[in-house]
């Protein structure tokens, strides 16, 4: 039995995908059909936010432009069992990382310092983190339309694994 988180995944052949197309009647090639599932959502205030669907590259770039670090501070983009976490203030700056649903999580670090001075970044609640992890808004546009293209990491940013 398939479960809803992924119908199907890309390159991966997943059941889920073959009962799906057996059950609609549907016959096509196994290359034609493979896709996953993206949902964006965020946090408003306790007990409040959205979701959208299968987001557009300018709902992705308006919600995490939204992000205040107060009452919007927490958007995450789902993409099968991978996930895109960000919190912070599209002002003042923002955490960024990738699960690879896996158990892997890769951290997007700062393109303008490598620095271990703390920056004190809101994201509901004030943290301290250091320098070379808060991203830039621009960076996380970028490395968010590379993660729900494709599900990687953008080539162009720094990353750090860690586990």
């Amino acid at each position: 039995m398939c479960s809803d988180e992924v119908l199907w995944t890309r390159g991966e052949g997943r059941c889920c995908a073959d009962e799906w197309l057996a059950k609609s009647g549907i016959s096509l090639p196994r290359y034609n059909y493979l896709m996953t599932k993206v949902v964006l959502t965020w946090q408003d205030e306790p007990g409040r936010g959205g979701e959208i669907d299968s987001p557009r590259a300018d709902q992705i770039r308006q919600q995490l432009l939204s992000l205040d670090g107060a009452w919007r501070s927490t958007l995450v983009i789902d993409r099968g069992r991978q996930q895109f976490v960000v919190g912070g203030s599209a002002e003042s700056g923002v955490i960024a990382y990738v699960d690879n649903g896996r158990g892997k999580l890769w951290q997007l670090m700062s393109s303008t310092t490598d620095s271990e001075s703390l920056v004190e970044v809101v994201a509901g609640e004030l943290g301290e983190y250091p320098a070379k992890y808060v991203a830039t808004i621009n960076d996380v546009l970028t490395a968010a339309e590379e993660f729900v293209e494709s599900g990687s990491l953008s080539s162009g940013l720094s990353w750090e694994e860690y586990a």
